[in-house]
């Protein structure tokens, strides 16, 4: 849900200020590791695809800011991908 308003409240912000907003991915941050979900479930990116998988044991998966701005990889089409629905 933190996600969804955060997202509304960056793209107000973009269309009533004409402030641009871009992203990046997750994965781009904890060097492709299993981002918790719910639960044991965890988002995995499988090539160009985003999914669930169940992990018996907790994942250990750090994140890290790069060094500069300009080594990350920018998502120009900043949309959230939603895959579990909202509780």
């Amino acid at each position: 849900m933190a996600i969804k308003l955060t997202y509304i409240m960056l793209k107000t912000i973009e269309i009533a200020r004409g402030i641009e907003c871009v992203g990046c991915s997750g994965f781009t941050l904890n060097g492709g590791q299993p981002i918790k979900a719910v639960g044991n479930l965890y988002f995995i990116k499988e090539k160009e695809t985003i999914i669930t998988k169940k992990y018996e044991q907790p994942v250990d998966a750090n994140f890290a800011l790069p060094q500069s701005i300009h080594d990350l990889e920018l998502d120009e089409e900043s949309t959230p991908e939603y895959l579990l629905p909202a509780v």
